[in-house]
């Protein structure tokens, strides 16, 4: 416990031998919530432990664990670079979405887009496999066990990614194409974003578009945010994000729709999020979160 503690307190390299290095490092966030719905919420949210290994120029291992899970191990995957190849496998967050393979400590909101909460499959057992055209631009695609945050397989079916990126100083854009397979349902998913920071502005978009068919029964859905923000001060944003959620469009449904409002406030190894949630079209919901995060 007090090795644990010790980890806790600084970020190192615990070695660096003939191109073989060891760094240690991680973070906690401390999150607060109070909402109309009755919820005033004080807890621990994420503590995480991160190992990660460069075994001269082409090989890399990461380990990820968070002492608020059980079990604790997140990632555990190794990625290999030769040329214009990479391979990633083990354990990891697929390259789906805008913000999913991104950690939690890069967020520019306390919590990810309803599209990605929804859909996404978070952590899987797989591989992907990339190609870099250019230095920037990269097409890859990626084979996965299916059901999410598993650690082994379950019922013998695969899901498929293919990707296209590209990303060069202030811009970030990419299309996607995610297959899921479980028992009886097939889900198709296709989505596009973009991602523009030139200085000190922020705009980024994204929708998505699903096709499900669960025992012959098709559905459709829709969902994309839009969001805008700006640097004020050095470390210091403020964010605005429009989100909407239709599912089953044939049915003519009332979208989930809701207005985020962030300042995001960044020190050495500090940064302190405030957002206010509200909801909007008959959802009365408002909640303020404020979050605290060490990163060491």
């Amino acid at each position: 416990m007090q090795a644990v503690i010790l980890l806790m307190m600084l970020s190192f390299e615990l070695y660096n031998v003939d191109g073989r290095r060891l760094n240690v490092y991680g973070f906690t966030q401390v999150y607060y919530k109070y909402s109309n719905r009755d919820d005033n919420t004080l807890a621990l949210r994420r503590t995480r432990l991160i190992f990660k290994v460069k075994e001269g120029k082409n090989i890399q291992f990461k380990m990820q664990m968070d002492f608020l899970k059980n079990p604790a191990l997140l990632d555990a995957f190794m990625k290999y670079r030769k040329g214009a190849f990479m391979l990633k496998l083990g354990r990891f967050l697929p390259d789906f979405t805008f913000y999913m393979p991104h950690s939690s400590t890069s967020l520019d909101f306390v919590d990810y887009p309803i599209i990605s909460k929804t859909y996404g499959m978070w952590r899987q057992v797989g591989f992907e496999v990339s190609y870099f055209i250019t230095h920037d631009l990269y097409v890859k695609t990626g084979f996965f066990n299916g059901p999410k945050n598993n650690y082994k397989d379950i019922d013998g079916m695969k899901d498929v990614l293919l990707k296209s990126g590209y990303s060069k100083n202030w811009i970030n854009t990419g299309v996607y194409a995610y297959e899921k397979r479980e028992s009886g349902k097939l889900e198709k998913i296709a989505g596009w974003y973009g991602d523009f920071r030139p200085k000190k502005y922020i705009f980024t978009v994204e929708p998505l578009f699903v096709l499900s068919d669960s025992m012959g029964v098709e559905r459709k859905d829709l969902g994309y945010y839009v969001q805008a923000g700006l640097y004020v001060l050095s470390g210091l944003k403020n964010i605005l994000r429009y989100e909407e959620q239709y599912v089953d469009l044939d049915s003519k449904p009332v979208p989930t729709r809701r207005i985020w409002a962030g300042i995001v406030k960044e020190f050495s190894h500090f940064k302190l999020y405030v957002n206010y949630i509200k909801g909007l079209k008959g959802d009365t919901s408002k909640d303020l979160v404020l979050q605290l995060q060490y990163q060491w």
